[in-house]
């Protein structure tokens, strides 16, 4: 009986050539088969390159094309929707005003932020505290007269000193801090932290959010460059941290929560840098306002002139007044471009609040309790 290595053996040697002779023709062969094959990887590679040129032509084009369609389009559309006399400005202005309303849900977010809106805006002024409609609270505001339709928050920004006045009132005035809570919520996403005023019944998902702003001189390219080397120091300071990926797993936490004492240690020891740095000042040294260390894309370094901001002026926003800055116009254009051109986030808006929650009747109910009860603004009863 033959083994099974000499089989083996038997059909290595059945395969290897006869002769060094047939060795260098099978040599030949398979150097002949990989030039043949280099020549058709490099067609290949060639023909691949000239289809992505190619591909990179048609977007081209087709961006073009769209591009150029949407503005006939655009230009027609406007065309016919203008009254006689109406100037285009005026035009798009009459356009957004008759946006209707946001319904369902949304609109209960709405006017339940409304209602916490107008009462947050009555105790700033008995108390002197300086606020203003910022971001897409602004753009409601100078554009709709209340909520953009698909928006479902509310943003406001204000001077750290007197956010700080503001949560030293909440924890000292025991009627405020019965009806009303200040938080600050930390985002493990984009690493910032921002002040939410809610109502004090934690079954009512309506806030305001509330942005750091701090003074500052006119920087010099190398003062900006260090405002934004620290913003970024900061966030991969938090990165670094133990508790970073369990934090980030969490999602967003509220002070006094796990290793929050630790998150603030790092935000309040960068504050101290960017004054020690001279990047921010006092308000009487101060010629500008930036979007604080704190908050996201700060890295971005969002300035205003301290002009155009103060002193802030009232505007109609729903069926009250807020404060918003004294040239809005100019702060809008700088975040948004041409705020009178229609929107691409009509539908990519990010939500807020989960309005499915709202299906739930005693969400619903907890948020119309809180409207009726507002003892400031009785105009926020009558929302529709």
């Amino acid at each position: 009986m033959v083994s099974p290595l000499r089989r083996i053996v038997s059909w290595i040697i059945g395969r290897l050539p006869s002769s060094k002779r047939s060795i260098v023709e099978v040599r030949e062969q398979l150097s002949a088969i990989q030039t043949q094959i280099s020549r058709l990887q490099e067609c290949v590679d060639a023909r691949c390159a000239h289809l992505e040129v190619e591909q990179r032509n048609v977007e081209k084009s087709l961006r073009t094309e769209i591009l150029t369609n949407r503005e006939q389009s655009s230009i027609m559309a406007w065309s016919n929707y203008r009254k006689d006399g109406e100037s285009s400005v005026d035009a798009h202005k009459r356009f957004f005003l008759s946006l209707p309303k946001a319904t369902g849900s949304m609109r209960v977010i709405q006017r339940g932020c409304a209602s916490l809106l107008s009462e947050f805006a009555q105790i700033a002024q008995q108390h002197n505290l300086q606020y203003w409609a910022d971001f897409g609270t602004l753009l409601g505001c100078v554009r709709h007269r209340g909520f953009i339709p698909w928006d479902d928050d509310v943003d406001l920004g204000m001077m750290r000193e007197d956010i700080d006045k503001l949560l030293t009132m909440l924890r000292e005035d025991a009627a405020l801090r019965a009806r009303y809570r200040a938080v600050l919520v930390y985002d493990p996403y984009v690493c910032c932290r921002q002040l939410r005023l809610r109502y004090a019944n934690n079954s009512n998902p309506c806030f305001l959010d509330i942005f750091f702003y701090d003074y500052v001189p006119d920087l010099t390219p190398e003062q900006r460059q260090s405002f934004v080397s620290l913003r970024k120091d900061l966030q991969q300071e938090l990165r670094s941290q133990t508790f970073f990926n369990a934090w980030l797993d969490r999602g967003y936490v509220e002070q006094g929560g796990e290793y929050t004492a630790s998150i603030e240690q790092i935000f309040q020891s960068f504050q101290k840098k960017a004054v020690s740095q001279g990047l921010v000042v006092s308000k009487s040294c101060a010629r500008n306002v930036v979007y604080g260390l704190d908050n996201v894309d700060a890295e971005n370094l969002y300035l205003a002139q301290c002009s155009e901001i103060f002193p802030v002026k009232m505007a109609t926003f729903e069926d009250f007044s807020v404060a918003i800055p004294q040239l809005s116009e100019n702060i809008l254009e700088r975040v948004y471009g041409d705020i009178y051109q229609l929107p691409s986030d009509i539908i990519t808006h990010f939500r807020h609040v989960d309005c499915e929650s709202l299906h739930s009747s005693h969400t619903d109910d907890v948020i119309e309790q809180d409207i009726r009860s507002n003892p400031y603004a009785l105009g926020c009863r009558r929302l529709e």
